[in-house]
């Protein structure tokens, strides 16, 4: 088509407690437990393989209410049908008089676009119905339509003349509902040329030539579109009696009013106009937020008190995997989940099966007479905390887009509430009851799973968004998941994690069932990476995640740090707290209050920054150069040092408030909106990964040097004068856990008492220090990756992707700006 003329286009682990270094690692757990685990694995890998072949079928979506394999694919979740009624604007009555309807008799629903009075009034219809059908292509877009065998490529528009005024250079078009509107337009100027001197396009003055060519093409779009597009509403003929030359002529009237089904979706948002919210969006935000903090409140609750559970069930061995199996589950989990609830639009109901699954495990543990009970009931738990990734990308998607870094900032304010709350009501009911106390609050994570799952229920309500699979079967919907890539994926962060958390504790790191867990867990993961990058483009890892430039790849990469740093202070401050300063199980989660108190108040503050200035590139190096100083500072802490390590807290605390929030934005800026989820759920597994590998590193390097405690304590308890035949049983006594007697020691004093005391001290103060030390660096390289970040200001408009509720452009108030 040739136009010409004025346009305007384009407008968790153990923390208070360590193995005892003088004993060898001995397994507790039988052989025959290890057989049955490696036999389930098996069996679960067989019926994952059972589900490959119908991964192999296909079936092209073709539907009306579902979109079509040639519609906009970001367009087709947001598909809405109606019921509505056409008004024509001929009509006749009873006795067979014709007349046209006029809008004073029905404005609300018909408004001139053929006829009248006023040529004023039918054109401005027209121009309103069609006047923004133009827009700018995004990359993504643009390289699809590039791979169309097309005779040419698409080509930018630039500015050319005073015709066409074009704001933002890049590749214009529209959907073909409002082309073929702009056809029908211009067809109606021709044949009104009496109301429009100069033809169809007055106001292009196209030479005779183009312009019969430019008629041609409008006919025949209308015909195409009609034999695309046509519905089967009836339409019903009415014979008319009128007269011609005096004699009687029967006409029939096609009655075109009856009731037809139309899309009613939106397809072009303005980006520029602030939409205004109502209730029932602010609802879902309110269950979005409790299910964050009770996803935090569950995982950093039950480490505070780990010693305890360990006693109380008595197999310390196992116990790390209280914990631990949340985190495993998560990783499984979560993108199977993110990939269903993208693929299905099946958000609220994968939201409150899993949350109705976590009530279920967190009434289990409570009557737990064995860690094993106590393992299962976290696994069932993990089903509502592998949801994370819904719980981040659904306070964004029903937002506008600008606004993000701030929906994040408030997700991840429950998350502190959750992470404050937890520790401090374990440690409270364990104070008061050293034995069960931890038992209740099993109890209280239990309520607030229900309140959870009835705030998901009643609370979020998002509208059916319809997906190109709403028309096939459960057998054909299941094969449209990348079921090859999840059984990879899955299947080797399994066997990786499951590897880490053996090492050190049930079975020594040189164990075979540790080492060949470890390796296979790597081989797997490495062939799905070799499968997602050459096998398929569609598949967990889709390829349109990285055709929007490298700030994808960037934030996995920065998720990964972020891990590495966070856990570094969750698992490793609570010991430097109890070894060094504080016994008092209490007390000591009263001292991480500073670290997720500067935290809220930080990612506040990095939100706004982001927000307002429309980038995350800035606040994240400010963010991860904070949060790096404040590892750099945890290494320099020596015993004497009480204060400090309350400053030093709060220091890394709000350093940390900016690189969750802002690195979540990143990847669901810079990733399609249909992809939201599982691009969300890849930066979780990115920092499970990195937690585990931290972990199990960090924890080797302090078992390392805590090995030379007996070192430490002969060194001082020599210069204070203690005999040497004495110094064994001095050692034992000073590394006891509970009250040390040390009646019977030779040459005891009160002062080489206080200096072995002080010995042991410094010994945990120096062991520690290395864990700081090695997670610095990565906070280091993290600034640097971080100054790469693409830039956000274009895709930080007010559009939103998935709204709750219809949305309207917000009436400001006059003389607002």
């Amino acid at each position: 088509m040739v136009m010409s003329g004025e346009y305007e286009l384009g407008r968790p682990e153990r923390q208070d407690s360590l193995p005892n270094h003088t004993k060898p690692f001995t397994s507790s757990t039988p052989p025959r437990r290890w057989r049955y685990a490696t036999f389930s694995l098996i069996v679960v890998c067989i019926l994952q393989l059972l589900l490959l072949p119908w991964g192999s079928r296909s079936c092209l979506p073709n539907s009306y209410e579902t979109g079509f394999g040639t519609d906009f694919d970001d367009a087709k979740p947001h598909i809405r049908l109606e019921e509505r009624r056409f008004v024509s604007p001929i009509r006749a009555t009873e006795n067979g008089t014709l007349y046209r309807l006029e809008p004073g008799v029905s404005k609300a629903e018909y408004r001139h676009y053929t006829g009248g009075d006023s040529v004023e009034e039918v054109d401005a219809a027209w121009h309103d119905l069609i006047r923004e059908r133009y827009f700018v292509f995004d990359n993504i877009e643009v390289q699809r339509l590039n791979e169309d065998p097309f005779p040419l490529a698409v080509k930018p528009l630039e500015e050319m003349d005073e015709n066409i005024i074009v704001h933002q250079t890049g590749v214009y078009g529209g959907v073909d509902m409002l082309h073929s509107l702009h056809c029908l337009d211009v067809l109606r100027r021709r044949v009104t040329t009496r109301q429009h001197p100069g033809g169809s396009d007055h106001h292009h003055h196209l030479p005779p030539d183009i312009e019969k060519m430019h008629i041609d093409h409008c006919i025949d779009q209308l015909r195409q579109t009609i034999m695309c597009s046509g519905d089967l509403t009836p339409v019903t003929l009415r014979p008319v009696l009128q007269t011609r030359d005096d004699m009687p002529l029967w006409i029939l009237l096609g009655e075109t009013e009856h009731v037809s089904t139309v899309d009613n979706t939106n397809l072009i948002y303005e980006g520029d106009e602030e939409p205004e919210f109502h209730a029932r969006t602010w609802f879902a935000l309110a269950a979005m937020f409790l299910l964050n903090m009770v996803q935090v409140f569950g995982l950093l609750g039950p480490p505070s008190a780990l010693s305890y559970i360990e006693a109380d069930l008595d197999n310390p061995a196992a116990g790390t995997w209280v914990p631990n199996a949340l985190s495993v589950v998560q990783a499984v989990l979560a993108p199977l989940i993110a990939s269903l609830s993208d693929t299905f639009q099946a958000r609220k109901f994968v939201l409150v099966a899993a949350s109705a699954i976590s009530v279920i495990g967190a009434a289990i543990a409570p009557g737990s007479t064995s860690v094993y009970r106590l393992i299962v009931a976290q696994i069932l738990i993990g089903f509502g905390f592998a949801t994370v990734p819904l719980a981040y990308c659904i306070p964004s998607e029903i937002l506008p887009r600008k606004w993000r870094p701030m929906a994040q900032a408030g997700m991840n304010i429950a998350a502190g509430l959750g992470a404050t709350s937890g520790p401090l009501i374990i440690g409270a009911l364990t104070k008061a009851n050293p034995l069960d106390g931890w038992r209740k609050f099993y109890w209280v994570q239990m309520a607030l799973w229900i309140a959870t799952t009835l705030g998901l229920l009643i609370g979020y309500s998002p509208p059916k968004r319809h997906t190109m699979f709403d028309h096939l079967t459960l057998r054909q919907k299941i094969a449209r998941l990348d079921l090859i890539g999840f059984f990879l994926l899955s299947s080797g962060i399994a066997l990786f994690l499951t590897g880490m958390n053996l090492g050190g504790g049930l079975y020594p790191w040189k164990s075979t069932p540790t080492l060949a867990t470890l390796v296979l867990g790597i081989l797997t993961l490495v062939a799905f990476g070799l499968y997602e990058w050459k096998a398929t483009a569609t598949g967990i890892l889709h390829h349109d995640l990285f055709r929007n430039g490298h700030t994808f790849a960037i934030c996995i990469g920065l998720i990964f740090v972020e891990g590495i740093l966070l856990f570094a202070y969750v698992i490793f401050y609570p010991i430097m707290i109890s070894t060094l300063f504080e016994t008092d199980p209490f007390l000591q989660s009263v001292r991480q209050l500073p670290y997720w108190i500067a935290s809220s108040c930080g990612t506040i503050l990095y939100g706004f920054w982001s927000t307002k200035f429309r980038t995350i590139r800035a606040p994240t190096m400010v963010g991860y150069l904070i949060l790096t100083s404040g590892m750099v500072a945890f290494a320099t802490i020596q015993p004497d040092d009480d204060l400090s390590s309350w400053f030093f807290a709060a220091l890394a605390g709000f350093g940390f408030g900016a690189p969750l929030i802002l690195i979540i934005a990143g990847v669901q800026l810079s990733t399609p909106h249909h992809l939201i989820a599982t691009a969300t759920a890849a930066t979780t597994c990115s920092r499970a990964i990195a937690t585990a590998f931290f972990t199990a590193v960090a924890t080797t390097a302090l078992d390392s040097r805590l090995e030379k405690i007996p070192q430490y304590i002969s060194e001082e308890a020599l210069k204070g004068g203690l005999p040497a035949e004495s110094m064994g049983l001095f050692i034992k006594e000073i590394t006891a856990k509970g009250e040390a007697n040390f009646d019977g020691i030779s040459g005891i004093t009160p002062t080489i008492i206080a200096a072995g005391y002080a010995a042991l001290k410094q010994a945990y103060a120096d062991g520690l220090r290395v864990v700081f030390i090695i997670a610095a660096p990565f906070g280091a390289l993290a600034c640097i990756a971080a100054f790469f970040l693409g830039s956000m200001k274009e895709v930080m408009n007010y559009g939103v992707d998935a709204p709750v509720e219809e949305l309207h452009i917000k009436h400001r108030s006059k003389g607002s700006v």
